[in-house]
Protein backbone atom coordinates (compact mmCIF):
# COMPACT_ATOMS: atom_id res chain seq x y z
CA UNK A 1 0.00 0.00 0.00
CA UNK A 2 1.61 3.28 -1.28
CA UNK A 3 1.18 6.43 0.46
CA UNK A 4 2.24 10.11 -1.01
CA UNK A 5 4.65 12.49 0.88
CA UNK A 6 3.04 14.93 3.45
CA UNK A 7 5.13 17.19 4.51
CA UNK A 8 5.39 17.96 8.20
CA UNK A 9 3.17 21.01 9.74
CA UNK A 10 4.38 23.46 12.26
CA UNK A 11 3.75 21.99 16.00
CA UNK A 12 2.07 19.13 14.11
CA UNK A 13 1.98 15.59 14.53
CA UNK A 14 3.90 12.63 13.16
CA UNK A 15 2.66 12.04 9.57
CA UNK A 16 2.90 9.42 7.09
CA UNK A 17 5.90 9.90 4.48
CA UNK A 18 5.67 7.55 1.91
CA UNK A 19 5.48 3.95 3.66
CA UNK A 20 4.63 1.08 2.58
CA UNK A 21 2.44 -1.04 4.90
CA UNK A 22 1.77 -4.40 4.35
CA UNK A 23 -1.14 -4.93 6.50
CA UNK A 24 -4.48 -3.77 6.84
CA UNK A 25 -4.41 -0.26 8.70
CA UNK A 26 -6.76 2.39 8.68
CA UNK A 27 -5.28 5.75 7.01
CA UNK A 28 -5.83 9.13 9.03
CA UNK A 29 -4.13 12.58 8.13
CA UNK A 30 -3.21 13.16 12.11
CA UNK A 31 -2.30 10.94 14.76
CA UNK A 32 -4.27 11.19 17.99
CA UNK A 33 -3.73 10.76 20.76
CA UNK A 34 -4.17 7.27 21.52
CA UNK A 35 -6.10 6.58 24.89
CA UNK A 36 -6.43 2.81 26.10
CA UNK A 37 -6.64 2.00 29.75
CA UNK A 38 -4.10 -0.15 31.25
CA UNK A 39 -4.27 -2.51 33.56
CA UNK A 40 -0.94 -4.15 35.17
CA UNK A 41 -0.95 -6.84 37.54
CA UNK A 42 1.56 -6.17 40.41
CA UNK A 43 3.75 -8.97 39.61
CA UNK A 44 7.45 -10.33 39.44
CA UNK A 45 9.30 -9.48 36.14
CA UNK A 46 9.46 -13.59 36.22
CA UNK A 47 5.90 -13.90 35.93
CA UNK A 48 5.28 -11.11 33.48
CA UNK A 49 7.47 -12.22 30.89
CA UNK A 50 5.85 -15.89 31.32
CA UNK A 51 2.60 -14.62 31.41
CA UNK A 52 3.60 -13.08 27.76
CA UNK A 53 4.86 -16.72 26.55
CA UNK A 54 1.95 -18.09 27.49
CA UNK A 55 -0.20 -15.57 25.82
CA UNK A 56 -1.15 -16.04 22.22
CA UNK A 57 -1.45 -12.79 21.19
CA UNK A 58 1.77 -11.73 22.70
CA UNK A 59 4.12 -9.87 19.99
CA UNK A 60 2.38 -11.56 16.68
CA UNK A 61 4.14 -8.54 14.50
CA UNK A 62 2.64 -6.98 11.48
CA UNK A 63 5.00 -6.47 8.16
CA UNK A 64 5.93 -2.96 7.67
CA UNK A 65 8.43 -0.83 6.48
CA UNK A 66 8.97 2.98 5.49
CA UNK A 67 10.91 5.86 4.92
CA UNK A 68 12.33 7.94 8.25
CA UNK A 69 12.15 11.73 8.07
CA UNK A 70 14.01 14.96 9.57
CA UNK A 71 11.25 17.28 10.96
CA UNK A 72 13.58 20.35 10.99
CA UNK A 73 12.74 23.42 12.89
CA UNK A 74 9.35 22.83 13.80
CA UNK A 75 10.65 19.70 15.62
CA UNK A 76 8.21 17.00 16.04
CA UNK A 77 5.33 16.27 18.56
CA UNK A 78 6.54 12.81 20.24
CA UNK A 79 3.62 10.50 20.57
CA UNK A 80 3.71 9.11 24.49
CA UNK A 81 0.74 6.38 24.09
CA UNK A 82 -1.42 7.19 26.71
CA UNK A 83 -0.74 10.99 27.94
CA UNK A 84 -0.94 12.83 25.03
CA UNK A 85 2.04 14.29 22.91
CA UNK A 86 5.80 15.81 24.13
CA UNK A 87 8.01 18.39 21.87
CA UNK A 88 11.32 17.17 20.88
CA UNK A 89 13.99 19.17 19.26
CA UNK A 90 15.39 18.10 15.83
CA UNK A 91 19.47 17.03 15.17
CA UNK A 92 20.96 18.97 12.36
CA UNK A 93 23.28 16.35 11.56
CA UNK A 94 20.41 14.93 9.75
CA UNK A 95 20.58 17.18 6.37
CA UNK A 96 17.47 17.36 4.34
CA UNK A 97 18.13 16.01 0.81
CA UNK A 98 21.36 14.56 1.93
CA UNK A 99 20.91 12.24 4.70
CA UNK A 100 18.51 9.10 4.51
CA UNK A 101 16.78 6.70 6.81
CA UNK A 102 14.51 3.55 6.31
CA UNK A 103 13.06 0.93 8.58
CA UNK A 104 11.58 -2.22 8.31
CA UNK A 105 9.61 -4.59 10.79
CA UNK A 106 8.22 -8.44 9.68
CA UNK A 107 6.35 -10.88 11.13
CA UNK A 108 9.32 -13.08 12.22
CA UNK A 109 10.27 -10.25 14.69
CA UNK A 110 13.39 -9.42 12.69
CA UNK A 111 13.79 -5.63 12.20
CA UNK A 112 15.92 -3.32 10.43
CA UNK A 113 17.05 0.64 11.01
CA UNK A 114 19.62 2.41 8.52
CA UNK A 115 20.22 6.15 8.43
CA UNK A 116 23.00 6.85 6.15
CA UNK A 117 24.55 10.78 4.64
CA UNK A 118 24.29 11.98 8.47
CA UNK A 119 26.99 14.50 9.37
CA UNK A 120 28.89 15.71 12.55
CA UNK A 121 28.65 12.35 14.66
CA UNK A 122 32.13 11.11 15.67
CA UNK A 123 32.66 7.37 14.75
CA UNK A 124 32.02 4.55 16.86
CA UNK A 125 34.40 2.35 18.85
CA UNK A 126 32.81 -0.95 17.58
CA UNK A 127 32.05 -1.83 21.40
CA UNK A 128 28.41 -2.18 22.64
CA UNK A 129 26.57 0.36 25.13
CA UNK A 130 29.51 2.65 25.50
CA UNK A 131 27.36 5.55 24.44
CA UNK A 132 28.64 6.25 20.91
CA UNK A 133 25.66 4.99 19.22
CA UNK A 134 22.71 6.38 17.37
CA UNK A 135 19.73 5.19 19.97
CA UNK A 136 16.68 4.41 17.88
CA UNK A 137 13.02 3.37 19.99
CA UNK A 138 10.22 1.05 17.56
CA UNK A 139 7.42 1.54 19.52
CA UNK A 140 3.74 0.16 19.44
CA UNK A 141 0.77 -0.89 20.64
CA UNK A 142 -0.28 -4.63 22.17
CA UNK A 143 -4.03 -3.72 21.47
CA UNK A 144 -5.50 -7.33 22.93
CA UNK A 145 -3.16 -6.67 26.25
CA UNK A 146 -4.32 -2.76 26.48
CA UNK A 147 -0.84 -1.88 26.68
CA UNK A 148 2.18 0.19 25.62
CA UNK A 149 5.60 -1.54 24.49
CA UNK A 150 9.02 -0.88 22.72
CA UNK A 151 12.06 -2.22 21.38
CA UNK A 152 15.00 -0.06 22.51
CA UNK A 153 18.15 -0.32 20.23
CA UNK A 154 21.38 1.23 19.36
CA UNK A 155 23.57 1.22 16.59
CA UNK A 156 27.60 1.88 16.38
CA UNK A 157 28.02 4.96 14.45
CA UNK A 158 30.87 4.28 10.88
CA UNK A 159 31.72 5.69 8.11
CA UNK A 160 34.36 8.90 7.07
CA UNK A 161 35.01 12.36 8.81
CA UNK A 162 32.84 14.01 5.81
CA UNK A 163 29.59 11.71 5.81
CA UNK A 164 28.60 8.90 8.62
CA UNK A 165 26.19 6.16 8.87
CA UNK A 166 24.39 3.55 11.12
CA UNK A 167 22.56 0.36 10.88
CA UNK A 168 20.48 -1.60 13.32
CA UNK A 169 19.42 -5.37 12.90
CA UNK A 170 17.75 -7.57 15.03
CA UNK A 171 16.48 -11.12 15.20
CA UNK A 172 13.75 -11.86 17.63
CA UNK A 173 14.36 -15.37 17.48
CA UNK A 174 18.10 -14.72 18.70
CA UNK A 175 17.47 -11.52 20.74
CA UNK A 176 14.33 -12.49 22.58
CA UNK A 177 14.27 -16.44 22.20
CA UNK A 178 10.55 -17.73 23.10
CA UNK A 179 9.01 -14.36 23.34
CA UNK A 180 9.66 -12.93 19.62
CA UNK A 181 8.19 -13.88 17.46
CA UNK A 182 5.48 -15.84 19.19
CA UNK A 183 3.00 -18.18 18.52
CA UNK A 184 0.21 -17.16 15.91
CA UNK A 185 -2.19 -14.71 17.23
CA UNK A 186 -2.78 -11.15 17.35
CA UNK A 187 -1.34 -8.60 15.77
CA UNK A 188 0.81 -5.97 17.83
CA UNK A 189 1.41 -2.46 15.68
CA UNK A 190 4.32 -0.38 15.36
CA UNK A 191 3.22 3.20 15.99
CA UNK A 192 6.48 4.79 15.62
CA UNK A 193 10.00 4.43 14.68
CA UNK A 194 12.47 7.53 16.37
CA UNK A 195 16.27 7.75 16.27
CA UNK A 196 18.23 9.69 18.58
CA UNK A 197 22.11 11.11 18.73
CA UNK A 198 23.86 9.15 21.07
CA UNK A 199 23.97 9.91 24.86
CA UNK A 200 27.70 9.44 25.62
CA UNK A 201 26.95 9.96 29.40
CA UNK A 202 25.24 6.62 29.71
CA UNK A 203 22.90 8.02 31.86
CA UNK A 204 19.70 6.88 29.77
CA UNK A 205 19.70 3.06 29.47
CA UNK A 206 17.17 0.46 27.91
CA UNK A 207 16.20 -1.09 31.33
CA UNK A 208 16.25 1.99 33.28
CA UNK A 209 13.42 4.06 30.38
CA UNK A 210 11.35 0.47 30.96
CA UNK A 211 11.43 1.16 34.17
CA UNK A 212 10.44 4.94 34.13
CA UNK A 213 7.79 3.93 31.78
CA UNK A 214 6.75 1.24 34.46
CA UNK A 215 7.01 -1.55 31.96
CA UNK A 216 8.90 -5.08 31.78
CA UNK A 217 12.30 -5.47 30.54
CA UNK A 218 13.66 -8.31 28.66
CA UNK A 219 17.22 -7.51 27.34
CA UNK A 220 18.51 -8.75 23.81
CA UNK A 221 20.64 -12.06 24.40
CA UNK A 222 23.73 -10.44 22.76
CA UNK A 223 23.72 -6.90 24.23
CA UNK A 224 21.63 -6.19 27.14
CA UNK A 225 22.13 -2.73 26.27
CA UNK A 226 19.39 -3.12 24.07
CA UNK A 227 15.84 -4.88 24.43
CA UNK A 228 11.75 -4.89 24.83
CA UNK A 229 9.71 -3.19 26.92
CA UNK A 230 6.34 -4.75 27.71
CA UNK A 231 3.62 -3.72 29.85
CA UNK A 232 4.19 -0.61 30.09
CA UNK A 233 1.85 2.47 30.94
CA UNK A 234 3.08 4.50 28.23
CA UNK A 235 6.01 4.72 25.46
CA UNK A 236 9.41 4.69 27.02
CA UNK A 237 11.22 8.09 27.68
CA UNK A 238 13.28 9.09 24.72
CA UNK A 239 16.66 9.80 25.43
CA UNK A 240 17.90 13.69 26.28
CA UNK A 241 19.64 14.15 22.52
CA UNK A 242 18.52 15.49 19.36
CA UNK A 243 16.27 13.40 17.54
CA UNK A 244 17.47 12.39 13.89
CA UNK A 245 14.95 10.87 12.18
CA UNK A 246 11.10 10.00 12.32
CA UNK A 247 8.52 7.75 11.10
CA UNK A 248 4.55 7.83 12.10
CA UNK A 249 2.80 5.06 11.40
CA UNK A 250 -0.98 5.79 11.60
CA UNK A 251 -3.74 2.88 11.94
Amino acid sequence: MAHSVIPPQPHGHPRVDGSTIAVTLVIRNRIGPQRRTTMRPAASTSVLIALLLLSPHAFAGEKIQGNMVNHGPVGYDRDLCNAGFTPVVASGLFVPGVSGAKFKFDDKCKAQIQLKKMAGLPPGDGLPGTGDEVICLMNFIDSAAGSCGGFILRGEVSGSVASQKAKIKFAGSTELPGLCPPPPGDKIHITTVECYEPEPTLTYTAAGACASASGTFAPFATDPSQGLCVLSSNYVPAPPTFVLAVQGVIF
